[in-house]
C-alpha cells in the first residue's frame, strides 16, 4: 500500500511539473514576441503599445542664406527632410512632441562676415546664439563666432530630454547677432532635428 501511495505522489507530481512546463514555455513565447517586435513593455496591442513603436522625428533645415536674426527672434527652418510623426511645423519652426518619450535634439548653427556670402549685413564678422527652449524653458545653447574678419564659424548642440506628449521645442537667440547666418551644400547647413529614443 505505501509503495502504491509513493507512486501515485510521485505521478501527481510528474504532472504537476508538466503543467509548470506548459505555462514556462507559453510565457516565453509571448515574451518572445514582445521582444521580436519592438514592445518590451509588456503591451498586448493596445493603442499606447502602438503609439510607442511609432518612430518619430524630424530634421528641417534652411534653403538659403540670411542676415542674422535679432535679440528673441524665433529660427523657422522651411525645408523639412524628414518628419515622421509630423511634429515639426514649418510655419513655426516649432516641434511639438507626439508622444512622451526620451527624445533626442541636435541644431547647428553656421554664420559668416559679410565679404563670405556678399548680403547686406555690414558686418565683418559672424556671431550669433542659439538656444534650444522646452516649453519656453531654456534647455541648452550654443555660439557660433568667427572670431576674424570675413571668416566663418559653427557651432553644433545636442541635449536628451524627458518629454511628454505635448511638448513644445523652438530654437530661439539671446541677444542680436552680427554678420550673416549661412545654409548650404557648400558652407554647411543650419539645422534643427530630434528623434525619440525610447
Amino acid at each position: 500500500m505505501l509503495l502504491m501511495n509513493n507512486i501515485l505522489q510521485v505521478m501527481a507530481d510528474v504532472q504537476s511539473l508538466k503543467d509548470d512546463v506548459r505555462q514556462l514555455h507559453t510565457e516565453n513565447v509571448d515574451l518572445r514576441r514582445q521582444l521580436f517586435s519592438g514592445n518590451t513593455r509588456g503591451c498586448s496591442g493596445t493603442s499606447q503599445c502602438t503609439e510607442s513603436r511609432t518612430p518619430v522625428a524630424f530634421y528641417a533645415y534652411y534653403s538659403n542664406h540670411f542676415t542674422s536674426l535679432s535679440k528673441g527672434s524665433a529660427f523657422v527652418y522651411d525645408t523639412v527632410e524628414t518628419n515622421l510623426g509630423n511634429g515639426y511645423n514649418k510655419t513655426s519652426g516649432i516641434f511639438t512632441a507626439p508622444t512622451s518619450g526620451l527624445y533626442a535634439f541636435t541644431w547647428t548653427l553656421h554664420v559668416a562676415g559679410e565679404d563670405v556670402i556678399k548680403s547686406n549685413s555690414h558686418s565683418q564678422y559672424g556671431e550669433m546664439n542659439a538656444v534650444l527652449t522646452q516649453n519656453g524653458a531654456k534647455k541648452g545653447a550654443i555660439v557660433a563666432d568667427t572670431e576674424v574678419k570675413y571668416d566663418t564659424g559653427s557651432a553644433t548642440g545636442f541635449v536628451l530630454l524627458e518629454t511628454n506628449s505635448g511638448d513644445q521645442f523652438q530654437i530661439t537667440t539671446e541677444w542680436d547677432g552680427q554678420g550673416d547666418v549661412y545654409s548650404d551644400d557648400t558652407y554647411g547647413r543650419t539645422t534643427f532635428s530630434g528623434f525619440r529614443v525610447s
